[in-house]
């Protein structure tokens, strides 16, 4: 395969999932959540290892710049940075990010990557890769990268398999439908029933391809970007602050007639909570998940993650304690999907907890 592959990791957002440690100005994709280095660091290393006649691109907001030198380094031989104004989510990333690409290297396939998973196999994800890159060019579709489902998951989107191709002996699928994050009975149906997998976000196309779908599916053709030079960004401002806030998936993927899916099960995982994170990585003997500056003593089953303080936690079961930077969260682990909540609720003169 000669064409460029050009991978463009999107690196915005500002999710308070992980909150405490992960902050406005400081989001989970720049977070050591395994020793592996931080999530954007490791998502970089897989991008540059796939891609093909060019750098990878990485795109977030302005004001995350320093944060994304901090992790990567200056971009120069390793990733190229392309700043958004302000956050309008997936899809305003995806159609800007792709119109630059566009621009600075002319045709090409691009692959969509977010910044904030774990995967465990990189050898298989770069071989996985490929061949969505291939099929892609192939079908001239968008090919999305999807993972055989391990569990009833309620957090992640679904791809219904549909009918079998081959391209060089390998089999990839039409997409019948996709489904975001179902509720528990029907994510256990979707698991027995075994034509599902997760969605895990990758999507390669060629550059011209997803400009067409983009000005196909957005509200108005995408008109207000579209509009914008991606040579001197002049106006870009104005573009984005008329732009509705809408996902990829669901502005895109949710109502495109043709997509392919390529499968395969390289340990994937869109780590979003504190309960997931503590079934992924080690655990002592009494099934806690620790990490930095405390003290346990009849602890069993819990999160302790801390930072400065020393902390010290005497007999509970299943609780998440948080340490970070001035701010110290409690909570059950069954109740970790509140967190967003809190933050939410965080107002005049907490601002910079966020």
């Amino acid at each position: 395969m000669s064409e460029k592959i050009i991978p463009l990791i999107i690196a915005g957002g500002k999710g308070s999932r992980f909150w405490p440690l992960s902050r406005e100005s400081r989001p989970k994709q720049f977070l050591d959540l395994d020793g592996r280095g931080a999530l954007l660091s490791q998502c970089l290393g897989r991008a540059v290892s796939c891609a093909v006649g060019a750098v990878p691109y990485v795109i977030a907001g302005a004001d995350q710049a320093e944060a994304v030198v901090s992790v990567l380094g200056e971009e120069g031989e390793r990733y190229r940075f392309i700043p958004e104004p302000m956050g309008r989510n997936t899809a305003a990333a995806v159609a800007w990010g792709c119109r630059v690409i566009r621009h600075r290297e002319g045709e090409g396939v691009a692959a969509v990557m977010p910044a904030d998973h774990l995967i465990a196999d990189g050898a298989l994800f770069e071989k996985t890769f490929r061949r969505a890159a291939a099929v892609a060019q192939k079908e001239r579709a968008l090919t999305v990268i999807a993972v055989p489902p391990r569990y009833p998951a309620t957090g992640y989107g679904y791809a219904e398999r549909d009918k079998k191709e081959y391209l060089a002996g390998e089999p990839y699928y039409r997409v019948k439908r996709f489904v975001e994050k179902p509720h528990r009975e029907k994510a256990r149906r979707y698991l027995k029933k075994g034509t599902y997998d997760w969605n895990s976000g990758i999507v390669a196309a060629p550059l011209d391809v997803f400009e067409a779908v983009l000005r196909r599916r957005l509200p108005d053709g995408g008109a207000p970007l579209y509009s914008v030079s991606p040579e001197t960004g002049e106006g870009l401002n104005e573009a984005y602050a008329a732009l509705e806030p809408l996902s990829f998936d669901r502005a895109v993927l949710e109502k495109e007639k043709e997509v392919f899916l390529v499968e395969a099960d390289f340990g994937w995982e869109d780590v979003g909570s504190f309960h997931r994170l503590a079934s992924l990585l080690p655990t002592d003997e009494n099934g806690n998940v620790r990490r930095g500056n405390h003290v346990l003593n009849g602890v069993r089953d819990s999160v302790v993650i801390t930072d400065n303080r020393l902390t010290a936690v005497i007999g509970v079961r299943d609780l998440v304690v948080i340490e970070d930077r001035g701010v110290l969260l409690i909570c059950p682990r069954r109740r970790v999907e509140e967190i967003g909540e809190t933050v939410a609720a965080l107002r005049d003169g907490n601002e910079k907890y966020r």
